[in-house]
């Protein structure tokens, strides 16, 4: 994935939830229109899990 250690351990010692867009294919543009159509099924997975 591409992570440096420090940021996994930063997520994992805020003890908080997220979601990565990567793509080195995609636009900010379509980035930013599957985030908006997608944002109802992430929101309800991140108040479930």
């Amino acid at each position: 994935m591409g992570y440096r250690t420090s940021q996994l351990l930063s997520i994992v010692q805020a003890n908080v939830r997220v979601f990565v867009f990567a793509s080195t294919n995609l636009s900010g543009d379509a980035i930013a229109l599957t985030f908006v159509n997608t944002l109802s099924q992430m929101t309800r997975f991140a108040l479930n899990n």
